[in-house]
């Protein structure tokens, strides 16, 4: 059997802040993976989340996704994640895909190496 080990994607739009920048607000996801903790759940982040947030506003207006977009960029990551459709992705085991305004949010699955 093959081990498989569960990933937490998020990408934000331009001008959003990265889930690590102490200026945004990223205190529900830190609050979620606290939770996880407490249930023996372990999890490796990618870069440290800050304690305390600035929520500073972007210097630059938010370049926020409208429904029409959403739904086609829903549709797109999934299409790309079947068999055979991506060389990079193929057959990425998706658990989760939420699609915002502001962020693409997804639960994978992957080989462990």
């Amino acid at each position: 059997m093959e081990n498989k080990q569960l990933f937490h994607v998020i990408w934000t739009i331009f001008n959003g802040y990265p889930v690590w920048d102490k200026n945004g607000d990223w205190q529900k996801l830190a609050d979620t993976y606290s939770e996880l903790e407490k249930h023996d759940i372990h999890y490796h982040l990618y870069k440290e989340l800050k304690p305390e947030y600035l929520n500073k506003t972007p210097k630059q207006e938010l370049s926020l996704l409208h429904e029409k977009a959403i739904n086609q960029l829903k549709s797109d990551i999934e299409k790309l994640c079947k068999e055979n459709q991506d060389r990079i992705v193929n057959g990425l085991n998706i658990k989760m895909l939420k699609v915002d305004a502001s962020k693409v949010e997804m639960l994978v699955f992957s080989n462990s190496m």
